[in-house]
Protein backbone atom coordinates (compact mmCIF):
# COMPACT_ATOMS: atom_id res chain seq x y z
CA UNK A 1 0.00 0.00 0.00
CA UNK A 2 1.36 3.37 -0.98
CA UNK A 3 0.13 6.74 0.26
CA UNK A 4 -0.96 9.48 -2.09
CA UNK A 5 2.25 11.48 -1.59
CA UNK A 6 4.33 8.53 -2.76
CA UNK A 7 2.00 7.90 -5.70
CA UNK A 8 2.03 11.50 -6.88
CA UNK A 9 5.60 12.30 -5.79
CA UNK A 10 4.31 15.62 -4.47
CA UNK A 11 5.22 16.47 -0.88
CA UNK A 12 2.90 19.51 -0.90
CA UNK A 13 -0.18 17.56 -1.96
CA UNK A 14 -2.11 17.82 1.32
CA UNK A 15 -1.20 21.49 1.95
CA UNK A 16 -2.50 22.26 -1.53
CA UNK A 17 -5.69 20.30 -0.82
CA UNK A 18 -6.12 22.27 2.37
CA UNK A 19 -5.49 25.54 0.52
CA UNK A 20 -8.03 24.71 -2.20
CA UNK A 21 -10.74 23.61 0.23
CA UNK A 22 -10.17 26.72 2.33
CA UNK A 23 -10.54 28.90 -0.76
CA UNK A 24 -13.77 27.10 -1.72
CA UNK A 25 -15.24 27.72 1.73
CA UNK A 26 -14.18 31.37 1.65
CA UNK A 27 -15.55 31.92 -1.86
CA UNK A 28 -18.81 30.23 -0.94
CA UNK A 29 -19.13 32.35 2.18
CA UNK A 30 -18.61 35.53 0.16
CA UNK A 31 -21.15 34.59 -2.50
CA UNK A 32 -23.87 32.91 -0.44
CA UNK A 33 -25.84 34.67 2.26
CA UNK A 34 -28.27 33.16 4.74
CA UNK A 35 -31.70 34.72 4.90
CA UNK A 36 -33.68 34.21 8.07
CA UNK A 37 -37.41 34.73 7.66
CA UNK A 38 -38.93 36.10 10.82
CA UNK A 39 -42.68 36.33 10.87
CA UNK A 40 -45.07 36.20 7.92
CA UNK A 41 -43.92 37.49 4.50
CA UNK A 42 -44.64 41.10 3.61
CA UNK A 43 -47.26 42.06 1.06
CA UNK A 44 -44.58 42.89 -1.50
CA UNK A 45 -43.10 39.41 -1.04
CA UNK A 46 -46.51 37.79 -1.50
CA UNK A 47 -47.10 39.87 -4.65
CA UNK A 48 -43.78 38.65 -6.05
CA UNK A 49 -44.73 35.06 -5.25
CA UNK A 50 -48.07 35.46 -7.03
CA UNK A 51 -46.24 36.61 -10.17
CA UNK A 52 -44.35 33.33 -10.33
CA UNK A 53 -45.59 30.45 -12.42
CA UNK A 54 -44.88 26.77 -11.89
CA UNK A 55 -44.21 24.74 -15.02
CA UNK A 56 -45.33 21.15 -15.62
CA UNK A 57 -41.84 19.94 -14.72
CA UNK A 58 -42.08 21.61 -11.31
CA UNK A 59 -39.78 24.53 -12.05
CA UNK A 60 -40.63 28.10 -11.04
CA UNK A 61 -40.94 30.55 -13.92
CA UNK A 62 -40.11 34.07 -12.79
CA UNK A 63 -41.17 37.17 -14.75
CA UNK A 64 -38.07 39.02 -15.87
CA UNK A 65 -37.26 41.91 -18.17
CA UNK A 66 -34.47 42.25 -20.70
CA UNK A 67 -31.61 44.59 -19.89
CA UNK A 68 -31.45 47.42 -22.41
CA UNK A 69 -28.74 49.90 -23.21
CA UNK A 70 -30.28 52.45 -20.87
CA UNK A 71 -30.01 49.94 -18.03
CA UNK A 72 -26.30 49.62 -18.67
CA UNK A 73 -26.03 53.38 -18.37
CA UNK A 74 -27.72 53.19 -14.98
CA UNK A 75 -25.02 50.98 -13.58
CA UNK A 76 -25.65 47.48 -14.87
CA UNK A 77 -22.49 45.62 -15.76
CA UNK A 78 -21.91 43.36 -18.74
CA UNK A 79 -21.94 39.60 -18.38
CA UNK A 80 -18.43 38.45 -17.55
CA UNK A 81 -19.09 35.04 -19.12
CA UNK A 82 -19.68 36.58 -22.56
CA UNK A 83 -16.77 35.81 -24.91
CA UNK A 84 -16.57 39.42 -26.03
CA UNK A 85 -16.56 40.87 -22.53
CA UNK A 86 -13.55 42.94 -21.52
CA UNK A 87 -11.93 43.55 -18.14
CA UNK A 88 -13.79 45.56 -15.51
CA UNK A 89 -11.89 48.76 -16.30
CA UNK A 90 -12.89 48.52 -19.94
CA UNK A 91 -16.50 47.87 -18.90
CA UNK A 92 -16.54 50.99 -16.76
CA UNK A 93 -15.21 53.04 -19.68
CA UNK A 94 -17.92 51.66 -21.96
CA UNK A 95 -20.60 52.35 -19.34
CA UNK A 96 -19.38 55.91 -19.03
CA UNK A 97 -19.57 56.36 -22.80
CA UNK A 98 -23.08 54.89 -22.96
CA UNK A 99 -24.12 57.04 -20.01
CA UNK A 100 -22.84 60.12 -21.81
CA UNK A 101 -24.85 59.20 -24.90
CA UNK A 102 -28.08 58.35 -23.07
CA UNK A 103 -27.92 61.24 -20.62
CA UNK A 104 -28.25 61.57 -16.84
CA UNK A 105 -30.75 59.52 -14.88
CA UNK A 106 -32.20 59.60 -11.38
CA UNK A 107 -30.52 57.20 -9.00
CA UNK A 108 -33.13 57.01 -6.26
CA UNK A 109 -36.06 58.78 -4.63
CA UNK A 110 -33.89 61.17 -2.65
CA UNK A 111 -32.07 62.19 -5.83
CA UNK A 112 -35.42 62.96 -7.46
CA UNK A 113 -36.44 65.11 -4.48
CA UNK A 114 -33.23 67.10 -4.60
CA UNK A 115 -33.45 67.84 -8.32
CA UNK A 116 -37.17 68.60 -8.59
CA UNK A 117 -37.20 70.68 -5.37
CA UNK A 118 -39.65 69.99 -2.55
CA UNK A 119 -42.69 71.76 -4.06
CA UNK A 120 -42.77 69.78 -7.31
CA UNK A 121 -41.82 66.51 -5.67
CA UNK A 122 -44.51 66.89 -3.02
CA UNK A 123 -47.26 67.43 -5.59
CA UNK A 124 -46.02 64.54 -7.74
CA UNK A 125 -45.73 62.17 -4.78
CA UNK A 126 -49.16 63.20 -3.43
CA UNK A 127 -50.83 62.30 -6.73
CA UNK A 128 -48.97 58.99 -6.88
CA UNK A 129 -49.84 57.90 -3.34
CA UNK A 130 -53.59 58.47 -3.70
CA UNK A 131 -53.82 56.65 -7.05
CA UNK A 132 -53.93 59.50 -9.54
CA UNK A 133 -52.18 58.94 -12.83
CA UNK A 134 -48.65 60.34 -13.00
CA UNK A 135 -47.41 61.06 -16.53
CA UNK A 136 -43.73 61.67 -17.25
CA UNK A 137 -43.05 63.06 -20.69
CA UNK A 138 -39.62 63.51 -22.24
CA UNK A 139 -37.33 62.70 -25.15
CA UNK A 140 -34.85 60.52 -23.25
CA UNK A 141 -36.21 57.07 -22.52
CA UNK A 142 -33.77 56.21 -19.74
CA UNK A 143 -34.46 59.46 -17.89
CA UNK A 144 -38.23 59.02 -18.09
CA UNK A 145 -37.93 55.45 -16.85
CA UNK A 146 -35.73 56.48 -13.93
CA UNK A 147 -38.36 58.97 -12.72
CA UNK A 148 -41.06 56.28 -12.76
CA UNK A 149 -38.85 53.70 -11.05
CA UNK A 150 -38.02 56.20 -8.31
CA UNK A 151 -41.69 57.08 -7.71
CA UNK A 152 -42.64 53.40 -7.54
CA UNK A 153 -40.73 53.17 -4.25
CA UNK A 154 -43.49 55.24 -2.65
CA UNK A 155 -46.12 52.56 -3.25
CA UNK A 156 -46.55 48.87 -2.52
CA UNK A 157 -45.80 46.65 -5.48
CA UNK A 158 -49.45 45.70 -5.83
CA UNK A 159 -50.38 49.34 -6.46
CA UNK A 160 -47.79 49.90 -9.19
CA UNK A 161 -48.99 49.49 -12.75
CA UNK A 162 -46.43 51.13 -15.00
CA UNK A 163 -45.89 51.71 -18.70
CA UNK A 164 -42.43 53.22 -18.75
CA UNK A 165 -42.39 54.26 -22.42
CA UNK A 166 -45.08 54.79 -25.04
CA UNK A 167 -45.76 57.08 -27.97
CA UNK A 168 -49.50 57.08 -27.33
CA UNK A 169 -51.51 57.89 -24.23
CA UNK A 170 -52.63 54.94 -22.08
CA UNK A 171 -55.77 55.18 -19.98
CA UNK A 172 -55.48 55.44 -16.21
CA UNK A 173 -57.18 52.07 -15.64
CA UNK A 174 -54.27 50.44 -17.49
CA UNK A 175 -51.45 52.18 -15.64
CA UNK A 176 -51.00 54.75 -12.90
CA UNK A 177 -47.42 55.52 -14.01
CA UNK A 178 -47.01 56.41 -17.67
CA UNK A 179 -43.91 57.43 -19.59
CA UNK A 180 -44.60 59.25 -22.83
CA UNK A 181 -42.41 60.36 -25.67
CA UNK A 182 -41.93 64.11 -25.92
CA UNK A 183 -44.67 65.78 -27.95
CA UNK A 184 -47.29 63.11 -27.24
CA UNK A 185 -50.67 64.76 -26.92
CA UNK A 186 -52.82 64.37 -23.83
CA UNK A 187 -56.47 63.58 -24.72
CA UNK A 188 -58.98 66.37 -24.02
CA UNK A 189 -61.10 64.26 -21.67
CA UNK A 190 -58.17 64.03 -19.26
CA UNK A 191 -58.16 67.80 -18.82
CA UNK A 192 -61.73 67.61 -17.54
CA UNK A 193 -60.63 65.51 -14.56
CA UNK A 194 -58.39 66.38 -11.64
CA UNK A 195 -56.87 62.92 -11.19
CA UNK A 196 -53.59 63.34 -13.01
CA UNK A 197 -50.22 65.09 -12.96
CA UNK A 198 -47.85 65.63 -15.90
CA UNK A 199 -44.10 66.13 -15.49
CA UNK A 200 -42.45 67.43 -18.66
CA UNK A 201 -38.68 67.02 -18.96
CA UNK A 202 -37.15 69.48 -21.41
CA UNK A 203 -33.51 68.75 -22.35
CA UNK A 204 -30.86 71.49 -22.61
CA UNK A 205 -30.93 71.61 -26.42
CA UNK A 206 -34.59 72.65 -26.31
CA UNK A 207 -34.21 75.28 -23.60
CA UNK A 208 -32.35 78.53 -23.28
CA UNK A 209 -31.12 77.81 -19.76
CA UNK A 210 -27.45 78.59 -19.32
CA UNK A 211 -27.36 78.14 -15.57
CA UNK A 212 -29.40 75.61 -13.59
CA UNK A 213 -28.40 76.89 -10.16
CA UNK A 214 -27.26 74.11 -7.85
CA UNK A 215 -28.52 71.38 -10.17
CA UNK A 216 -25.15 69.98 -11.20
CA UNK A 217 -26.54 66.55 -12.12
CA UNK A 218 -28.93 67.93 -14.74
CA UNK A 219 -27.37 71.12 -16.13
CA UNK A 220 -29.69 72.97 -18.47
CA UNK A 221 -32.67 70.63 -17.92
CA UNK A 222 -36.09 72.12 -17.23
CA UNK A 223 -38.74 70.24 -15.23
CA UNK A 224 -42.29 71.59 -15.50
CA UNK A 225 -45.23 70.16 -13.57
CA UNK A 226 -48.90 70.46 -14.49
CA UNK A 227 -51.65 68.90 -12.37
CA UNK A 228 -55.39 68.86 -12.77
CA UNK A 229 -56.29 70.76 -9.63
CA UNK A 230 -54.89 72.07 -6.40
CA UNK A 231 -54.39 69.32 -3.85
CA UNK A 232 -55.73 69.71 -0.30
CA UNK A 233 -53.48 71.39 2.21
CA UNK A 234 -53.40 68.29 4.40
CA UNK A 235 -51.50 65.47 2.73
CA UNK A 236 -51.45 61.85 3.91
CA UNK A 237 -49.51 61.35 7.12
CA UNK A 238 -47.42 58.64 5.48
CA UNK A 239 -46.17 61.05 2.81
CA UNK A 240 -45.09 63.52 5.49
CA UNK A 241 -43.17 60.79 7.32
CA UNK A 242 -41.49 59.65 4.12
CA UNK A 243 -40.42 63.18 3.25
CA UNK A 244 -39.02 63.64 6.75
CA UNK A 245 -37.03 60.41 6.37
CA UNK A 246 -35.63 61.53 3.01
CA UNK A 247 -34.60 64.84 4.57
CA UNK A 248 -32.53 63.04 7.22
CA UNK A 249 -28.92 63.49 6.16
CA UNK A 250 -27.83 60.81 8.64
CA UNK A 251 -29.78 58.17 6.72
CA UNK A 252 -27.78 56.45 4.02
CA UNK A 253 -29.62 55.29 0.91
CA UNK A 254 -29.70 51.72 2.24
CA UNK A 255 -31.12 52.83 5.59
CA UNK A 256 -33.66 55.03 3.82
CA UNK A 257 -34.86 52.09 1.70
CA UNK A 258 -35.37 50.01 4.85
CA UNK A 259 -37.22 52.87 6.54
CA UNK A 260 -39.56 53.37 3.57
CA UNK A 261 -40.23 49.64 3.34
CA UNK A 262 -41.08 49.52 7.04
CA UNK A 263 -43.46 52.48 6.75
CA UNK A 264 -45.23 50.94 3.76
CA UNK A 265 -45.67 47.61 5.53
CA UNK A 266 -47.00 49.36 8.64
CA UNK A 267 -49.64 51.15 6.59
CA UNK A 268 -50.46 48.02 4.63
CA UNK A 269 -51.45 46.46 7.95
CA UNK A 270 -53.88 49.33 8.46
CA UNK A 271 -55.18 48.77 4.94
CA UNK A 272 -55.77 45.09 5.75
CA UNK A 273 -57.83 46.00 8.79
CA UNK A 274 -59.89 48.49 6.79
CA UNK A 275 -60.43 45.95 3.99
CA UNK A 276 -61.65 43.27 6.35
CA UNK A 277 -63.88 45.81 8.08
CA UNK A 278 -65.43 47.30 4.94
CA UNK A 279 -65.45 44.40 2.46
CA UNK A 280 -65.45 41.22 4.48
CA UNK A 281 -67.62 41.95 7.51
CA UNK A 282 -70.80 43.42 6.07
CA UNK A 283 -72.08 46.95 5.81
CA UNK A 284 -71.12 49.60 8.33
CA UNK A 285 -72.30 53.10 8.96
CA UNK A 286 -70.03 56.11 8.29
CA UNK A 287 -69.82 56.68 12.03
CA UNK A 288 -68.42 53.19 12.57
CA UNK A 289 -65.92 53.70 9.77
CA UNK A 290 -64.71 56.98 11.26
CA UNK A 291 -64.37 55.33 14.64
CA UNK A 292 -62.16 52.63 13.08
CA UNK A 293 -60.02 55.26 11.34
CA UNK A 294 -59.46 56.98 14.67
CA UNK A 295 -58.41 53.68 16.21
CA UNK A 296 -55.93 53.25 13.35
CA UNK A 297 -54.58 56.77 14.08
CA UNK A 298 -55.54 58.03 10.64
CA UNK A 299 -57.47 61.09 9.58
CA UNK A 300 -59.71 62.17 6.71
CA UNK A 301 -56.65 63.14 4.66
CA UNK A 302 -55.54 59.49 4.73
CA UNK A 303 -58.75 57.98 3.36
CA UNK A 304 -57.86 58.36 -0.35
CA UNK A 305 -54.54 56.62 0.29
CA UNK A 306 -56.14 53.78 2.23
CA UNK A 307 -58.83 53.25 -0.41
CA UNK A 308 -56.26 53.14 -3.20
CA UNK A 309 -53.87 50.87 -1.35
CA UNK A 310 -56.67 48.35 -0.80
CA UNK A 311 -56.49 47.65 -4.54
CA UNK A 312 -52.87 46.56 -4.06
CA UNK A 313 -53.56 43.82 -1.55
CA UNK A 314 -52.50 40.37 -2.61
CA UNK A 315 -55.07 37.94 -3.96
CA UNK A 316 -54.09 35.48 -1.24
CA UNK A 317 -54.98 37.89 1.55
CA UNK A 318 -58.25 38.97 -0.09
CA UNK A 319 -59.39 35.39 -0.51
CA UNK A 320 -58.36 34.55 3.05
CA UNK A 321 -60.23 37.53 4.49
CA UNK A 322 -63.39 36.82 2.50
CA UNK A 323 -63.37 33.09 3.25
CA UNK A 324 -62.86 33.65 6.97
CA UNK A 325 -65.67 36.20 7.05
CA UNK A 326 -68.02 33.83 5.22
CA UNK A 327 -67.14 31.04 7.65
CA UNK A 328 -67.78 33.24 10.67
CA UNK A 329 -71.03 34.57 9.26
CA UNK A 330 -72.16 31.04 8.44
CA UNK A 331 -71.38 29.80 11.93
CA UNK A 332 -73.23 32.71 13.53
CA UNK A 333 -76.20 32.08 11.20
CA UNK A 334 -76.50 28.46 12.26
CA UNK A 335 -76.12 29.43 15.91
CA UNK A 336 -79.03 31.87 15.56
CA UNK A 337 -81.09 29.23 13.79
CA UNK A 338 -80.42 26.74 16.55
CA UNK A 339 -81.44 29.22 19.21
CA UNK A 340 -84.63 30.17 17.36
CA UNK A 341 -85.70 26.62 16.62
CA UNK A 342 -84.58 25.24 19.92
CA UNK A 343 -82.86 22.34 18.20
Amino acid sequence: MFCQIELTHDKNLFPQFHLWFTWILKAGGNRMTERLLEGPPTEDTVIDMEKQEETEEGFIKVFTTKVEVSKVAEGATLDASHPDSAPRKHEEDENAEVHALVGPVFKNLRHLLRVLTYEKFHVLAHHAMIGNQVIVRGSQKALVRSVIEALENLLPKGCCSSVTWSNTYQESFKCNFLGLEAGTEIPPHLNETDMYAVLDIIPPEETELLDSGNNYDFPGYLFTLVDGTALPNLCPVLLTKMEQAMAQCKFTNEVLDCALATMKEQWMNKVKVLFKFSRASGNHSPEETQKLLRVLTTGPQDEPLLRFWMTGLSIRYKNHALESSFTQSGDSYYEVCDLNTGQ
